[in-house]
């Protein structure tokens, strides 16, 4: 009997012993799991940071630059007409920038939202926006900058994207211009096997890109001389592109001009 006795109750501790080291082995793996996912969603924040610090930084330079245009267009002999006009266009360069800035900090206001918000955006829009914040270098280059948006009017896209990414493309249009000729940039939208491409245009310098293909969407990757060249610019772009599921391409021989590609997901 006193064996028989010693087996139960050897059995009832070794019973007590495995559940509480099942339920403390459950509560490592669920604080495991909970350490992983916070991990994952500060990698994703500071990504976050990082992306719209890069963002800020860029639209302020570009703003910056283009009001210095507007000052520079000024002259002894220019009426008040053309003060009145530069004075204008200056206050809406600081107003998109303004406005550029409220939506970036209404984004950082949702900490723990993992994803970026999408809306229906019209590419006219974004693009009357972006032409009057680069509205400086426009004029200083004498630049055409034509746009048809008939094949695709609108995009479900992250707003503070789209306008970094348009404002990317057609400023590099306008930096990278050759000497040779006055800057015309086309921008259009169509339609590929149902998903709408964003295409822009130039004839400016132009890209090796059988010498700096791999390299064109890199951190600091410069391939002209200019005062204001980072190359940090298309390597947000092509970030921004494909955090939201499209893809970006560049056609360029190198002499002529550039052609960027973006394909917005389906």
């Amino acid at each position: 009997i006193s064996f028989g006795l010693f087996v139960l109750v050897t059995v009832f501790f070794g019973f007590i012993a495995y559940r509480k080291i099942r339920a403390n082995a459950k509560k490592m793996i669920n604080d495991g799991a909970l350490q992983v996912k916070l991990s994952d969603e500060l990698a994703f924040q500071n990504h976050q940071l990082n992306d719209f610090a890069n963002i800020t930084s860029h639209n302020l330079r570009s703003s910056a630059a283009n009001m210095t245009s507007l000052i520079e267009i000024a002259e002894e002999k220019s009426t008040l007409e053309d003060y009145k006009m530069i004075f204008e266009m200056m206050k809406k360069v600081s107003g998109n920038l303004n406005d550029s800035l409220n939506e970036l900090i209404e984004i950082l206001h949702i900490k723990r939202n993992t994803s970026v918000e999408k809306e229906t955006l019209h590419f006219e829009e974004i693009f009357t926006t972006v032409t009057e914040t680069l509205q400086g270098e426009i004029l200083k280059s004498e630049a055409t900058v034509n746009a048809d948006f008939s094949a695709a009017r609108s995009v479900l896209f992250s707003k503070i994207y789209l306008e970094s990414i348009v404002q990317n493309l057609i400023g590099n249009s306008l930096k990278y211009r050759s000497p040779e000729r006055k800057p015309v940039v086309n921008v259009r939208t169509f339609r590929i096997s149902g998903k709408i491409v964003l295409e822009v245009s130039d004839n400016g310098l132009g890209i090796d890109l059988t010498r700096y293909g791999h390299k064109i969407f890199g951190m600091h990757q410069v391939f002209h001389k200019h005062p204001d060249a980072k190359g940090i610019g298309l390597f947000m772009t092509k970030a921004q592109i494909e955090s939201l599921g499209g893809k970006i391409e560049v056609q360029s021989n190198g002499v002529d001009g550039t052609t960027f590609s973006v394909y917005f997901p389906e």
